[in-house]
Formats: structure tokens, sequence, C-alpha cells
């Protein structure tokens, strides 16, 4: 609000209520999608055994309605595909459309550089682990560099680097739309809530008057 003063701001932001059509939205269309289970029909032994956990956590039809919901949400969403130390077995990631800061592609429209920001547990000690903002950097090669913040010069500096037995970046993009297919909803949804947290406002001045006198001719010691 105009002229409004940063604590009454605050306080007001504070006590906001939103009801979040946007998530609403995106679940009945992500629903709609997946009403039923997806078909694996055909595939070996192996690969079903894969989409039990495609992401080491979800099943592949969990792990579908998830990226599909991404997707309606932000226009874009990627899928990196990696693997543990032991290359025991590949899993996706899930890169959303924030997470992946900077890229090159080649005329085929794959992956030539993949800069991904992201959150890494680091273990201090044997009583705390705290999460660590780092850069994954993917080469045109496939090769990995991790950039992690100095503490004393507070500038991202190379923390490990990765050779991967692959030549070229394991990163699929999926795209709907540039603008989010949810943008103009948004929108209406910020909208609602700033007029709502007003109205509430004025609703909870109202219901907590201050009594006030005027026109009556008070002395000193504030009698009549």
């Amino acid at each position: 609000m105009p002229q409004e003063a940063q604590t009454t701001f605050d306080n007001r932001k504070a006590t906001a209520t939103l009801k979040n059509y946007v998530s609403r939205s995106i679940e009945a269309m992500s629903g709609m999608i997946f009403r039923k289970p997806m078909s694996t029909i055909g595939y070996s032994q192996d690969m079903e055994d894969m989409f039990e956990s495609v992401d080491l956590h979800s099943t592949l039809n969990q792990f579908s309605r998830e990226l599909s919901s991404m997707l309606i949400r932000d226009g874009k969403v990627n899928v990196l595909v990696d693997s543990s130390d032991d290359a025991d077995k590949p899993y996706f990631i899930m890169v959303t459309r924030l997470e992946l800061i900077n890229w090159k592609k080649d005329i085929n429209g794959n992956f030539t550089l993949a800069v991904i920001k992201e959150l890494a547990d680091d273990t201090v000690g044997i009583y705390e682990t705290r999460r660590v903002e780092q850069y994954r950097v993917y080469d045109e090669n496939g090769n990995i560099t991790i950039y992690r913040k100095d503490e004393r010069t507070q500038e991202f500096i190379e923390h490990q680097r990765i050779v991967t037995d692959v030549d070229y970046i394991p990163l699929v993009e999926f795209d709907l739309l540039d603008i989010p297919p949810m943008y103009d909803i948004a929108k209406l949804n910020i909208k609602h809530m700033n007029r709502t947290s007003v109205k509430d406002r004025y609703l909870d001045m109202a219901a907590c008057p201050v009594p006030v006198i005027w026109g009556a001719n008070l002395d000193e010691d504030g009698g009549t």
C-alpha cells in the first residue's frame, strides 16, 4: 500500500493468508494425466527393477508425476542421469528451471555446457551435517567440476573434479513453454492475496477501536 509504514507492511505480510490456486491447478492437471498408472509392458526385468526406484526413492510413475507438475509450473524442467561412485546403477535427478543457471547447446540441441546450482550435504566432524551451496559444471566431454565457496575469501573455487565414463552431458530438457503456463494465474493469485490482506488489515483496525474525545474544553489537569 502507498505510504504504508514498513512495520505495518511486515505485520500484514506475516499474517496474510494465501489460497494457493496455482498449486491446486497444477495438482488437478497432473492428476488428469496420471489417472491411470504408466504401462511398462515389454521391458526387461532389469529395467522393471529400475522403474521401482528411478531416483533412488520414487517409482517411475511417482517421478513422472512430479516431473509433470514441475513442467506445468515452470514451463521447462530437466532430468539428469547420474550414478554413485561404485556405478551400481544409474538414477534420475530432477533439475528445475531455476537450478540450471547456465548452459550451451550444439546445433542438434545437445548440451555442451551445463551449470547446475545445488545444495550438498557436508559432514563437519561426527556430530554435524550442514547444507552447502555448490555449482556442478558439466563440460562437453561429460566431465564434472564442482565449485564451492571458500570460507576465507568468500569466492567459489574448485572443490572436486570428476572424470566420467561418458563423452556427453547426460541431461535432457523437457520444454513446454518459455512463459510458465500458470504465470497469469499466479499473478491473479498474488493480487488476490494482497487485496485480502489489506481488507483483513482494515477489519482488524475496525475491530479494535480507539476512544477519541474532541470538542470538549479540557483544563491543564485533564478535566472539563
